[in-house]
């Protein structure tokens, strides 16, 4: 049960990142909604690189070295594509993590 919990932990911080180094893009923070934020795209493509490491993290504390490195590979590929077709087909579904990268500027 507790690998199950850190995988899907895992893949929700990488669909997170991937979306994060989305939006670090000018032209998807417009798809999304939002006006682009191009003051704070390379600290959002940190945290999206900071956010990665955690899944891997919970993937090996998960599944060991072997296969937990292996898994979160696949997380990765799959959170790539998961944020492509969001982005091709409703892109204003990431308009709530671009309305919180939004908020955390203010502060």
């Amino acid at each position: 049960m507790l690998e199950a919990l850190l995988t899907l932990a895992a893949a929700l911080a990488c669909y997170l990142a991937l979306a994060l180094l989305a939006l670090s893009q000018d032209d998807h923070w417009s798809r999304a909604g939002m006006a682009p934020a191009t003051t704070l795209a390379r600290y959002w493509r940190y945290v999206a690189v900071i956010t990665l490491m955690l899944a891997g993290a919970l993937c090996v504390a998960g599944h060991g070295t072997g296969f937990g490195l292996l898994l979160w590979v696949m997380l990765i590929g799959a959170a790539i594509v998961a944020v492509a077709l969001t982005l091709s087909w409703r892109p204003q579904w990431l308009g709530s993590i671009a309305r919180g990268a939004r908020s955390l500027q203010t502060r």
